[in-house]
C-alpha cells in the first residue's frame, strides 16, 4: 500500500511554504470581480482575464478590514469608493496567509489609486483617438437645434438630486416658459451606467418627439465620470439624431461624453439655464418684431393728425379778406364754417376711429404673417436638413468630419465617411480627381 499524506499535513505544507516565500506584504495586479461590505469590512473576489479576452486565469478572495478601510479612506478620499467597485483594474498591497481549514486569505491593507487613474486615463485616450478616427467628434455639434427647446427627454437617475435641481429650474423660470419634461432613468455610475444610458437613448430615439436629449447627474468624487468614457456611450451620443445636452456636475473634469455632445455645461442647473436662454432668443426676435409694427402704428396715426392740422389751416386760408360788403363778407364766412368745417372736422374724425379700430386686426395679421414666415422657414430648414437630404436617396460625405469644400479637399489614403438613408458607410480614398 502507497504512503499518503494527511490533508492537514498537505495544507500545513502550504502555510509554510506561503509564510516562507510571502514573509511581507506584496503588490498584486488584478480586477474586481465582485465586492460586497459587511458590518464595515469589505469582501472582494480579485480576478485576472487572459489578455483581450474575457476568459478568467486566476482568482482569489480577498478583504479589508474595517479599521484599513476607514484609513484607506483618510488616505485617498471619495475616490476610493470608485476604485473599490466591479469590473475595476486595481493594485493592492496584500499579507498572504495560508490556514490549514479556512485556506488561502489575502488581507489588504493599502490601495494604489494612480495604477487605475492611469489604466483608465489611457483607455480614455484611446477612446478619443478611435472617435476622432472615425470622424465622430463633431457629428452631434453640426445638427441645427430646434427654434425652441419645448419637449426635453431626461437621461438621469431618479433620486439624483441634480435632476431634481434641473426639474425645478425649468418649471420656475422666471420668463413663465412652459416645458414637457419626461424622465428616462438609468444608473448614473457603475458597471450598469452604460447598458441603461444606450437602452435609455435607444428607447428616446425610437419615439422621435423630443426637440433634444439631456444626460444629467449630481456631483461626485472624480473616478465616478468612468462610465462616460465608454466608447460605446461616446459614439452613442456623437451619432444621435438630436442635440445631446450633457451636464454631469463636474467643474475641472471632461468626460469623452462631454467632449462629443452638442452642448455639454458643467451642472445640470446650468444646462436648464441654457435651455431657457437658447428660447428667450426666439422670444427676444418676436418681440422686436412686435415693437417695429407697433412703430409703424404710431407713425401712421401721427400722420393722420398732421394731415387733420392741414385740412383745418386750409379751412382758414379759404376766407375771403377782400370784400366790398362786410356784411356780406361775414355772412359767407359764418356759412362756410357753419357748413363745412363740420363737415371736414367728422370726416377727420371718422378717419381716425377707422385708424384706432384697425390697429388690433392690422397687429394680428402682422403677427400671424411673421409666423407663416417661420413656419415656411423651419419647413424649408426641414427640407434642407440633412436628414431629409438622405431620406430622398441622396448620401452625404464628411472628410474630417466636413463637408469636401475647396478648404477641404480629400487626399489619397484619407478616411471618409458617407452617411445615407439606411446607415453608415466608413471607406478609404484610393483615387481623387480634382474637378476642372
Amino acid at each position: 500500500m502507497a504512503d499518503a499524506y494527511s490533508l492537514y499535513q498537505v495544507n500545513e505544507f502550504l502555510k509554510r511554504t506561503i509564510a516562507l516565500n510571502f514573509p511581507n506584504e506584496i503588490w498584486i495586479k488584478a480586477e474586481i470581480s465582485q465586492i460586497r461590505e459587511s458590518r464595515g469590512h469589505w469582501y472582494i473576489e480579485l480576478v485576472e482575464k487572459a489578455e483581450g479576452q474575457d476568459e478568467i486565469i486566476a482568482q482569489s478572495s480577498a478583504v479589508i478590514w474595517r479599521g484599513t478601510y476607514a484609513t484607506l479612506m483618510r488616505k485617498i478620499g471619495m475616490d476610493l469608493k470608485a476604485i473599490l467597485a466591479d469590473g475595476m483594474e486595481v493594485m493592492v498591497k496584500c499579507k498572504m496567509t495560508y490556514h490549514e481549514r479556512y485556506g488561502l486569505k489575502m488581507t489588504i491593507g493599502d490601495v494604489q489609486p494612480e495604477y487605475t487613474i492611469g489604466k483608465l486615463a489611457k483607455e480614455r485616450a484611446a477612446t478619443i483617438a478611435k472617435l476622432k478616427q472615425l470622424q465622430l467628434m463633431d457629428v452631434n455639434k453640426l445638427l441645427e437645434a430646434p427654434i425652441v427647446i419645448q419637449k426635453v427627454a431626461v437621461i438621469s437617475a431618479i433620486t439624483a438630486a441634480g435632476y431634481q435641481d434641473f426639474h425645478r429650474q425649468l418649471e420656475e423660470n422666471s420668463m413663465g416658459y412652459e416645458f414637457i419634461i419626461d424622465l428616462y432613468p438609468a444608473a448614473m455610475q457603475g458597471l450598469n451606467s452604460e447598458p441603461e444610458v444606450l437602452m435609455q437613448l435607444e428607447a428616446i430615439r425610437e419615439k422621435d418627439y423630443y426637440d433634444a436629449v439631456v444626460i444629467i447627474r449630481g456631483g461626485g468624487a472624480k473616478l465616478d465620470l468612468v462610465a462616460f468614457d465608454s466608447l460605446a456611450m461616446a459614439m452613442a451620443v456623437a451619432k444621435y439624431p438630436k442635440p445631446v445636452l450633457v451636464g454631469i456636475g463636474h467643474d475641472i473634469d471632461e468626460s469623452v461624453v462631454d467632449l462629443v455632445a452638442y452642448k455639454s455645461l458643467k451642472t445640470p442647473t446650468a444646462v436648464a439655464e441654457y435651455i431657457i436662454a437658447h428660447n428667450q432668443v426666439f422670444e427676444d426676435e418676436i418681440l422686436h418684431h412686435f415693437d417695429k409694427i407697433r412703430e409703424n402704428v404710431m407713425d401712421r396715426l401721427q400722420t393722420e393728425k398732421d394731415r387733420l392740422s392741414r385740412s383745418e389751416e386750409y379751412v382758414k386760408l379759404r376766407i375771403p379778406t377782400k370784400l366790398v360788403d362786410k356784411r356780406l363778407a361775414l355772412t359767407k364766412i359764418k356759412s362756410f364754417l357753419q357748413v363745412h368745417v363740420p363737415q371736414q372736422l367728422n370726416l377727420e374724425k371718422q378717419r381716425i376711429l377707422y385708424l384706432t379700430k384697425g390697429l388690433q386686426p392690422m397687429v394680428k395679421a402682422k403677427l400671424d404673417q411673421l409666423t407663416l414666415n417661420i413656419e415656411g422657414l423651419e419647413k424649408q430648414v426641414q427640407l434642407l436638413s440633412p436628414d431629409a437630404t438622405l431620406a430622398r436617396g441622396y448620401s452625404i460625405s464628411l472628410l474630417n468630419g466636413k463637408s469636401i469644400s475647396e478648404k477641404n479637399r480629400p487626399n489619397k489614403g484619407d478616411a471618409m465617411i458617407t452617411l445615407t438613408k439606411v446607415g453608415q458607410v466608413e471607406s478609404t480614398i484610393n483615387n481623387y480627381e480634382q474637378k476642372k
